[in-house]
């Protein structure tokens, strides 16, 4: 069996992450959600997940900022 390099590990383990982001949200487990959400690198997909469970929870400002100012912790 081939051994993938070291720097794709990182990318696996994004995409892990955010695996198990999308099942926290599919339990309505939303703050767990976006603690996984919150571990990965900013992108659009990201923070367009993070926006929609933020506006979940009623949480509208910071539905609304998330694009522009990244992760909200």
């Amino acid at each position: 069996m081939k051994r993938l390099p070291n720097a794709n590990l990182g990318y696996f383990q994004e995409i892990e992450t955010w695996v198990a982001a999308l099942d926290h949200y599919d339990n309505n487990q939303f703050d767990e959600a976006l603690a996984q959400f919150g571990q990965i690198a900013d992108t659009s997909k990201i923070l367009f997940n993070m926006g929609v469970i933020h506006a979940t929870l009623g949480e509208h400002e910071k539905a609304v900022r998330c694009p522009s100012i990244g992760k909200l912790r």
